[in-house]
């Protein structure tokens, strides 16, 4: 089974990943895993190949996860 858990910048993504984990759901390996930050001291419990996916998919269609509108690419 595959299972993807999809959400916004700070919507819960990291605290519902990891209630999976602690229920069973393998998550990758640790090392493979965004590592804990400042700013979710816990860690994210997210893998980090699927981050670059996201980023890269919204890089190509000139787009910020912290803005919903298109970046100005003229700067």
């Amino acid at each position: 089974m595959i299972l993807i858990i999809s959400g916004m910048h700070r919507s819960g993504t990291s605290l519902l990943a990891r209630a999976l984990n602690q229920l069973g759901v393998y998550l990758g390996p640790q090392e493979k895993l965004i590592p804990a930050a400042e700013d979710n001291p816990e860690g994210f419990w997210e893998h980090i190949g699927f981050l670059k996916i996201n980023e890269e998919l919204l890089y190509n269609f000139c787009l910020l996860y912290t803005s919903p509108s298109p970046r100005d690419l003229s700067t």
